[in-house]
């Protein structure tokens, strides 16, 4: 199983680390989703959300499909700042996780493919000067059922 703190190792290693990752800003945190309403996090956060998933698949191996919410939070500011920045916060990191090179390894799982699932990063909502956008991703990954 991957787990959020898994996801943010990935994040946060280079697209040329070995294994690679996404290239997430080392400023910005990744966080539970337990963490949402703590008010700690006033700048630029990704907050991740394990959402379970397709499930085990027996077509090719043992390989298991896990989903995560990603909720992107920008900067704090005006109602419009605020917006635009969460906004292209949200498509960069998109656009940077579905760039990442694959086949990977993410929490000592190969993982053989990352896709969205459904469109590009929304608007969500707006916490105090804060905005957030969220997209879901699935992982698809060697199940731990083959060690």
């Amino acid at each position: 199983m991957i787990l959020v703190a898994d996801v943010d190792v990935w994040a946060h290693a280079a697209t040329t680390a070995n294994p690679p990752g996404v290239g997430l800003d080392a400023a910005v945190p990744v966080a539970s989703q337990a963490e949402m309403d703590d008010n700690s996090h006033v700048g630029r956060v990704l907050f991740l959300a394990p959402t379970g998933g397709p499930g085990l698949s027996l077509e090719e191996g043992v390989l298991d499909t896990q989903t995560f919410q990603f909720r992107w939070r920008g900067e704090q500011g005006n109602r419009d700042e605020a917006y635009a920045d969460a906004e292209a916060f949200a498509q960069a990191g998109d656009a940077a996780v579905l760039r990442a090179p694959q086949p990977t390894v993410i929490g000592g799982r190969r993982v053989t493919v990352i896709q969205r699932i459904g469109g590009p990063p929304s608007y969500l909502a707006s916490i105090g000067r804060q905005v957030d956008f969220v997209a879901s991703y699935a992982f698809t990954a060697a199940s731990p059922l083959t060690d």
